[in-house]
């Protein structure tokens, strides 16, 4: 995502990437000095889509429902590019071997099956 990336960096995907919790773990992991964020993984919806469209969707959902005087929308990060979000078959398909998982305990079947597939998954959020 990051066009000025050094070589030493581990490639990894965040699968989760357009939630809330998704989000901000791109935005701590874009400028992160061990890893490079390398793929974004969203739910069927968003797959294809422009990650900077979901995202400034989301925000502007986020203000509409708790109203601005208490939700100010989170700028999109113009490090990331605007890759577009990738599905789940992608990041299977992908030699990423670590994943940060920020979906909810009720998709964890995903983080399963990553971690049946040798991956090493690191699970942010659990409820």
């Amino acid at each position: 995502m990051n066009t000025e990336v050094s070589s030493s960096r581990m490639k990894v995907a965040v699968l989760g990437a357009t939630g809330m919790v998704g989000r901000r773990l791109v935005e701590l992991l874009i400028s992160h000095p061990e890893f490079e964020v390398h793929m974004l993984v969203g739910s069927e919806e968003s797959v294809g889509l422009p990650y900077r469209t979901v995202w400034e969707k989301k925000e502007r959902d986020l203000e509409d429902h708790y109203g601005s005087h208490f939700w100010r929308p989170y700028p999109f990060p113009e490090l990331l590019n605007n890759p577009r979000v990738a599905s789940f078959q992608d990041l299977l398909r992908s030699g990423i071997e670590l994943v940060f998982s920020s979906v909810p305990d009720r998709a964890g079947y995903f983080e399963e099956q990553l971690l049946a597939s040798g991956r090493l998954v690191f699970c942010l959020v659990k409820a």
